[in-house]
């Protein structure tokens, strides 16, 4: 019991993490995101969970813009 709390406690730690950084990305793809043609990928950060997508979807849509 024991390991396992404290496997849980690990995981969910870098949870919050993940999201935190998952939240700075959308913030910096909000900032340089000035562009007209930029405002429809900008609809991929409008959700509460931008850090479940797969990490290579998020390179892409960089990479579009």
């Amino acid at each position: 019991a024991p390991a396992h709390t404290r496997r849980r406690k690990t995981s969910s730690r870098s949870r919050h993490r993940r999201a935190e950084r998952a939240a700075a990305s959308a913030t910096f793809f909000f900032a340089i995101a000035t562009e007209p043609r930029a405002s429809n990928e900008c609809e991929v950060y409008q959700g509460d969970e931008p850090q479940n997508q797969p990490r290579s979807e998020r390179r892409l849509t960089f990479r579009l813009v």
